[in-house]
């Protein structure tokens, strides 16, 4: 049986960065720069080519951007 990249990441439950925007409830270019300038880790799990977070990396990213949206 051929396990296509779109089966593991739903048994893995990875999401790529604009999946985890979408869940955290970020717009995607927001997501993107904040990756970009260090504020947010980069995604670490690796498929192929692309990078994708963990469900567990999307609640330490929910916790970050609280913290962010909440500082003063």
């Amino acid at each position: 049986m051929n396990v296509t990249a779109g089966v593991r990441r739903s048994v893995l439950r990875l999401f790529n960065v604009s999946e985890a925007a979408r869940q955290i409830g970020v717009p995607v270019p927001v997501m993107h720069r904040s990756i970009t300038a260090g504020y947010l880790p980069t995604p670490q799990v690796k498929l192929g080519r692309r990078h994708y977070y963990t469900q567990d990396e999307i609640e330490v990213l929910t916790r970050k951007c609280a913290e962010i949206r909440n500082h003063p």
